[in-house]
Protein backbone atom coordinates (compact mmCIF):
# COMPACT_ATOMS: atom_id res chain seq x y z
CA UNK A 1 0.00 0.00 0.00
CA UNK A 2 1.23 3.52 -0.94
CA UNK A 3 2.50 4.96 2.12
CA UNK A 4 1.28 8.05 4.16
CA UNK A 5 4.51 10.14 2.98
CA UNK A 6 3.84 9.58 -0.15
CA UNK A 7 0.06 9.54 -0.36
CA UNK A 8 0.85 13.50 0.79
CA UNK A 9 3.27 13.78 -1.70
CA UNK A 10 1.21 12.89 -4.56
CA UNK A 11 -1.62 14.16 -3.29
CA UNK A 12 -1.29 17.52 -1.81
CA UNK A 13 -5.30 18.19 -1.69
CA UNK A 14 -8.11 16.21 -1.79
CA UNK A 15 -11.78 16.15 -2.84
CA UNK A 16 -14.61 14.30 -1.03
CA UNK A 17 -17.91 14.70 -2.76
CA UNK A 18 -21.16 14.61 -1.05
CA UNK A 19 -24.47 15.84 -1.17
CA UNK A 20 -26.03 18.64 0.40
CA UNK A 21 -27.61 16.94 3.38
CA UNK A 22 -23.97 15.06 3.29
CA UNK A 23 -21.94 18.30 4.03
CA UNK A 24 -24.61 19.32 6.71
CA UNK A 25 -23.48 16.19 8.36
CA UNK A 26 -20.29 17.08 8.13
CA UNK A 27 -20.36 20.53 9.97
CA UNK A 28 -22.93 19.56 12.06
CA UNK A 29 -20.70 16.48 13.80
CA UNK A 30 -17.21 17.93 12.10
CA UNK A 31 -16.55 14.83 11.22
CA UNK A 32 -15.99 12.20 8.16
CA UNK A 33 -17.54 8.84 8.23
CA UNK A 34 -16.25 5.92 7.03
CA UNK A 35 -18.74 3.65 4.64
CA UNK A 36 -18.66 -0.38 5.09
CA UNK A 37 -17.34 -2.17 2.16
CA UNK A 38 -20.79 -3.66 1.94
CA UNK A 39 -22.74 -0.34 1.30
CA UNK A 40 -20.73 1.73 -0.93
CA UNK A 41 -22.14 2.79 -4.42
CA UNK A 42 -19.53 0.57 -6.17
CA UNK A 43 -20.29 -2.65 -4.40
CA UNK A 44 -17.45 -4.20 -6.45
CA UNK A 45 -14.84 -2.57 -5.43
CA UNK A 46 -13.33 -5.37 -2.63
CA UNK A 47 -14.92 -8.27 -4.61
CA UNK A 48 -13.22 -7.32 -8.10
CA UNK A 49 -10.32 -8.52 -7.04
CA UNK A 50 -11.52 -12.05 -6.67
CA UNK A 51 -10.99 -12.80 -10.83
CA UNK A 52 -7.33 -11.42 -10.29
CA UNK A 53 -5.80 -13.79 -7.57
CA UNK A 54 -7.58 -16.93 -9.07
CA UNK A 55 -5.63 -15.85 -12.62
CA UNK A 56 -2.52 -15.36 -10.43
CA UNK A 57 -2.98 -18.44 -8.21
CA UNK A 58 -3.56 -20.49 -11.55
CA UNK A 59 0.73 -20.78 -12.03
CA UNK A 60 1.49 -21.81 -8.18
CA UNK A 61 -1.62 -24.48 -8.03
CA UNK A 62 -0.70 -26.08 -11.08
CA UNK A 63 2.94 -26.47 -10.35
CA UNK A 64 2.44 -28.04 -7.56
CA UNK A 65 -0.67 -29.81 -8.98
CA UNK A 66 1.64 -31.58 -11.31
CA UNK A 67 4.13 -32.20 -8.52
CA UNK A 68 1.19 -33.83 -6.44
CA UNK A 69 -0.11 -36.02 -8.96
CA UNK A 70 3.51 -37.93 -9.83
CA UNK A 71 3.86 -38.40 -5.76
CA UNK A 72 -0.24 -39.49 -5.18
CA UNK A 73 -1.31 -42.07 -8.03
CA UNK A 74 -4.98 -41.12 -6.46
CA UNK A 75 -4.75 -37.46 -6.88
CA UNK A 76 -4.59 -38.04 -10.56
CA UNK A 77 -7.99 -39.60 -10.24
CA UNK A 78 -9.00 -36.56 -8.79
CA UNK A 79 -7.78 -35.02 -11.63
CA UNK A 80 -9.22 -37.23 -14.55
CA UNK A 81 -12.81 -36.91 -12.11
CA UNK A 82 -12.56 -32.82 -12.55
CA UNK A 83 -12.19 -33.54 -16.58
CA UNK A 84 -8.58 -32.40 -16.84
CA UNK A 85 -5.98 -30.66 -14.90
CA UNK A 86 -6.65 -27.61 -16.13
CA UNK A 87 -10.01 -28.18 -15.14
CA UNK A 88 -9.19 -28.99 -11.66
CA UNK A 89 -6.74 -26.12 -11.26
CA UNK A 90 -9.14 -23.68 -12.15
CA UNK A 91 -12.25 -25.16 -9.56
CA UNK A 92 -8.94 -25.10 -7.13
CA UNK A 93 -8.36 -21.64 -7.95
CA UNK A 94 -11.81 -20.39 -7.27
CA UNK A 95 -11.94 -22.40 -3.95
CA UNK A 96 -8.90 -20.71 -2.85
CA UNK A 97 -9.84 -17.21 -3.50
CA UNK A 98 -13.35 -17.69 -1.54
CA UNK A 99 -11.74 -19.23 0.97
CA UNK A 100 -9.00 -16.46 1.05
CA UNK A 101 -12.24 -14.23 1.17
CA UNK A 102 -14.55 -16.07 3.64
CA UNK A 103 -11.71 -15.97 6.34
CA UNK A 104 -10.61 -12.78 5.92
CA UNK A 105 -13.68 -10.62 5.23
CA UNK A 106 -15.86 -13.60 7.96
CA UNK A 107 -18.03 -14.21 4.84
CA UNK A 108 -21.23 -16.62 6.48
CA UNK A 109 -18.90 -16.31 9.75
CA UNK A 110 -19.97 -15.19 12.96
CA UNK A 111 -16.29 -13.76 13.74
CA UNK A 112 -14.25 -11.42 11.37
CA UNK A 113 -10.46 -11.38 10.51
CA UNK A 114 -11.20 -7.50 8.85
CA UNK A 115 -14.25 -5.61 8.20
CA UNK A 116 -13.37 -2.88 5.99
CA UNK A 117 -14.64 0.48 6.24
CA UNK A 118 -13.67 3.24 3.51
CA UNK A 119 -13.61 7.17 2.99
CA UNK A 120 -12.93 7.89 -0.60
CA UNK A 121 -11.58 10.93 -1.87
CA UNK A 122 -10.86 12.17 -5.49
CA UNK A 123 -7.17 13.82 -6.37
CA UNK A 124 -7.41 16.16 -9.60
CA UNK A 125 -4.78 16.23 -12.22
CA UNK A 126 -5.79 18.95 -14.66
CA UNK A 127 -6.53 22.07 -13.75
CA UNK A 128 -9.48 22.34 -15.11
CA UNK A 129 -10.69 19.70 -12.72
CA UNK A 130 -9.26 21.36 -10.12
CA UNK A 131 -11.33 24.51 -10.60
CA UNK A 132 -14.61 22.63 -11.72
CA UNK A 133 -14.51 19.18 -10.56
CA UNK A 134 -14.72 15.77 -11.66
CA UNK A 135 -17.73 15.35 -13.78
CA UNK A 136 -18.27 11.34 -12.71
CA UNK A 137 -18.49 12.38 -9.36
CA UNK A 138 -20.55 15.52 -10.01
CA UNK A 139 -23.64 13.14 -11.65
CA UNK A 140 -22.93 10.97 -8.39
CA UNK A 141 -23.76 13.31 -5.84
CA UNK A 142 -24.73 16.96 -7.47
CA UNK A 143 -28.25 16.19 -8.83
CA UNK A 144 -29.64 16.82 -6.09
CA UNK A 145 -27.24 19.88 -5.30
CA UNK A 146 -23.65 18.40 -4.72
CA UNK A 147 -20.65 19.92 -3.03
CA UNK A 148 -16.55 19.54 -3.38
CA UNK A 149 -14.84 19.41 -0.36
CA UNK A 150 -11.20 20.41 -0.43
CA UNK A 151 -9.11 19.12 2.01
CA UNK A 152 -5.58 19.30 2.88
CA UNK A 153 -3.82 15.97 2.79
CA UNK A 154 -1.16 16.80 5.55
CA UNK A 155 -3.97 18.43 8.03
CA UNK A 156 -6.54 15.18 6.91
CA UNK A 157 -3.42 12.88 7.56
CA UNK A 158 -2.64 14.56 11.27
CA UNK A 159 -6.75 14.07 12.13
CA UNK A 160 -6.28 10.83 11.03
CA UNK A 161 -3.34 9.67 13.05
CA UNK A 162 -5.16 11.21 15.93
CA UNK A 163 -8.35 9.61 16.00
CA UNK A 164 -6.34 6.11 15.49
CA UNK A 165 -4.22 6.60 18.48
CA UNK A 166 -7.59 6.37 20.94
CA UNK A 167 -9.76 4.56 18.60
CA UNK A 168 -9.60 0.91 18.66
CA UNK A 169 -9.18 0.12 15.27
CA UNK A 170 -7.69 -2.93 13.86
CA UNK A 171 -5.92 -1.41 10.90
CA UNK A 172 -5.78 1.85 9.52
CA UNK A 173 -4.40 3.34 6.62
CA UNK A 174 -4.24 5.79 3.56
CA UNK A 175 -3.38 4.23 0.11
CA UNK A 176 -3.86 5.33 -3.79
CA UNK A 177 -7.31 3.11 -5.27
CA UNK A 178 -5.67 0.08 -7.36
CA UNK A 179 -8.41 0.51 -10.73
CA UNK A 180 -9.03 -3.16 -12.40
CA UNK A 181 -7.41 -1.73 -15.41
CA UNK A 182 -3.57 -1.15 -13.72
CA UNK A 183 -2.35 -4.28 -14.36
CA UNK A 184 1.16 -2.70 -13.12
CA UNK A 185 -0.48 -1.39 -9.42
CA UNK A 186 -2.21 -4.36 -9.19
CA UNK A 187 1.12 -6.40 -9.94
CA UNK A 188 2.95 -3.74 -7.36
CA UNK A 189 0.24 -4.00 -4.59
CA UNK A 190 -0.62 -8.01 -4.93
CA UNK A 191 1.83 -9.25 -7.18
CA UNK A 192 3.61 -11.65 -3.89
CA UNK A 193 -0.12 -12.55 -2.67
CA UNK A 194 -0.17 -16.08 -4.25
CA UNK A 195 2.97 -16.46 -3.45
CA UNK A 196 2.63 -15.93 -0.06
CA UNK A 197 -0.72 -18.67 -0.28
CA UNK A 198 1.62 -21.22 -1.95
CA UNK A 199 0.19 -24.18 -1.49
CA UNK A 200 2.15 -26.01 0.85
CA UNK A 201 0.39 -29.36 1.65
CA UNK A 202 -1.98 -31.50 0.21
CA UNK A 203 -5.00 -29.86 -2.07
Amino acid sequence: MTSVANVEKAHTVVYHYTTQRGLEGILRSQSLHATHYKHLNDQSELSILKSKLEADFGPHIHEFAQRFAVEHPKFQTDVVDAGDLDSFVAAECANATRILYNVTLGVDRDRKYFDPYILSFCSHDSDYEKDNGLLSQWRGYGSGGGYAIVINTAGLVEAFTREATHSAFTSAFFGDIIYDDDAKGFDAEFGDLPGVCKCRGAL
